[in-house]
């Protein structure tokens, strides 16, 4: 291992990092050198801090400690990369020194400095020289050999800085003399372009969906990302590319484009999405465009209207009070129901929609009607008003009772849209009945069945 070098006092800027220690200066000068100007803030669960701007290092390194702030992620410049090494013990030193004999082979410039993580853990920064898909190469070899998966050995073009803490705190200092390092640091600039290959060719340009409201992924999905927890899906396909795509679905709905997406997967835990991490390319032509096509596709394109969006994100979590006052069996019927009928508000941003039974059966899955007509009733008044009144047995074809659900429900003004003509209309079954089975199953699943009654 090379050994630790300790920069001199006058070496010792005016920046300062975790808890106001001072930042050496040829570390300042070293990430400058290093990083380019996009950076942001993650958690002590490494998860991006929302809503914080950070416009330079020196700005991030003050928010530390602030909030949820615990450090700071920027983006290299073209021409630099970083190996991490997320492997513990005497194996991650011997990959983190394995990874460095192969710079010097390739006569590159690198950096090698302990993460922080636990004793073994590594970043190696390399000035790649336009050899970056030769070093991905070695890292699959490096990973091969010693029996890791991709998130253990996986080269990135997102880090910590090296003036920034860990994000569990305590700062690490990089080996080797940093003076001569930086001085026989290669300028950095982009890569010339080779010539076009086939690989170049097959450029994939994300396809941007529709717009939406940006809001929190599911708790579920929030929690794959901070800590890799697999959530409970439908189907037999359990496999990792499955488990990508339908948090890369659920990215969309929130409202993320490409950019925002793939900074989250940057900053995930190791064994959360990695398969897309490992090439942003593969994840954007397989995965994103897939997600963005199949989000729209089930979901017809709108104007959005801010006030109907507001009254639904207030009556689903209306909706979430109801259902824990009822027992375990009857929750199940509640969030099909209701949630579609929340769904209906939003495709069609109307607060009045019909709610004709034999529609519901379709978009549920529920076929005991009473069940359904049990449901409505206990929703007027909670989730919103049943209006009876606009069911015309004449014109059963074109009438059903119809559901409102309040404009200003926060204020307490009841504004109730008046009743209009209407046809009632069907969902498409497939996409009903994934929906169906998404909602049961996020609170506490099917596993009880709907029972007719």
């Amino acid at each position: 291992m090379l050994p630790e070098t300790v920069p001199a006092r006058s070496d010792m800027s005016k920046q300062r990092g975790e808890k106001g220690a001072r930042v050496p200066r040829v570390v300042a000068q070293l990430d400058a050198a290093l990083f380019g100007r996009r950076w942001f803030v993650i958690d002590a669960s490494n998860v991006r801090v929302p809503r914080v701007d950070v416009a330079t290092l020196e700005q991030g390194l003050t928010l530390i400690g602030k909030g949820s702030a615990a450090s700071v992620v920027g983006r290299l410049r073209d021409g630099v990369c970083v190996v991490d090494v997320d492997v513990a013990g005497e194996a991650g030193h011997a990959i983190a020194e394995d990874v460095a004999r192969w710079c010097d082979r390739a006569a590159l410039w690198h950096l090698v400095r302990p993460s922080g993580g636990a004793d073994g853990r590594h970043h190696v920064f390399v000035a790649h020289n336009g050899q970056l898909e030769e070093l991905k190469t070695y890292a699959a070899s490096v990973r091969a050999r010693f029996g890791v998966s991709t998130p253990n050995v996986d080269v990135r073009s997102a880090v910590r800085p090296l003036s920034t803490p860990h994000r569990c705190g305590g700062w690490t200092r990089p080996y080797g003399d940093l003076r001569a390092a930086l001085r026989s640091l290669p300028e950095i600039t982009p890569a010339s372009p080779r010539p076009a290959t086939r690989s170049a060719v097959g450029a994939v340009t994300p396809e941007t969906p529709r717009p939406r409201r940006r809001r929190p992924l599911p708790r579920e999905w929030q929690e794959y990302l901070r800590a890799g927890t697999l959530p409970r899906i439908g189907g037999q396909d359990r496999s990792r590319s499955t488990y990508e795509l339908i948090c890369t679905g659920a990215m969309v709905r929130a409202g993320f484009d490409v950019e925002a997406a793939w900074e989250a997967i940057q900053v995930a835990h190791p064994s959360a999405m990695s398969k897309a991490r490992a090439s942003r390319r593969r994840w954007v032509r397989a995965v994103w465009n897939r997600a963005v096509r199949d989000m729209d596709a089930a979901a017809p394109e709108y104007a959005v209207d801010d006030q109907v969006m507001a009254a639904v994100e207030q009556g689903r979590a209306r909706l979430e009070e109801v259902m824990w006052s009822l027992p375990a069996r009857r929750r199940p019927a509640l969030l099909l129901v209701g949630h579609h009928l929340l769904d209906r508000i939003e495709r069609t941003q109307q607060m009045r929609v019909p709610c004709p039974e034999r529609d519901l059966v379709v978009e549920t899955g529920i076929t005991d009607r009473k069940t359904i007509r049990s449901v409505l009733q206990l929703l007027h008044g909670r989730l919103g008003v049943l209006d009876t009144t606009t069911f015309q047995p004449a014109r059963s074809a074109q009438t059903s009772y119809e559901f409102v659900i309040d404009t200003a429900p926060e204020q307490g003004v009841r504004e109730i849209p008046p009743p209009r003509i209407h046809t009632p209309s069907r969902a498409r079954p497939a996409v009903a009945g994934l929906l169906s089975l998404g909602y049961a199953t996020r609170y506490g699943g099917l596993s009880r069945g709907v029972q007719s009654r």
